[in-house]
């Protein structure tokens, strides 16, 4: 946390319920891989997007419908798609 931080502002209150939100309810897991433990302390969120294929299930997903998560990937795979 920052000393010099307004710890009254709305701000730095959102910003606080946010990572109790995310160390309690969003993350599931927090792994290190790789040969590189220094960052065994960090804290956040990495989401997994495929590099090559798609994969068509994610057309199926909840989350899919409910926030364009697999347009999201065929975005990033195919610069030119436009979400439908």
């Amino acid at each position: 946390m920052n000393a010099k931080a307004d710890k009254e502002s709305e701000l730095y209150k959102a910003g606080i319920a946010l990572q109790k939100h995310m160390a309690g309810v969003l993350i599931s897991s927090n792994k290190i891989t790789g040969p590189d433990m220094k960052y065994n302390r960090a804290k956040g969120l990495a989401v997994y997007a495929p590099k090559m294929i798609y994969d068509t299930s994610y057309d199926e997903m909840l989350v899919s419908r409910d926030t364009l998560w697999d347009d999201f990937i065929k975005w990033i795979l195919d610069k030119e798609y436009g979400v439908k």
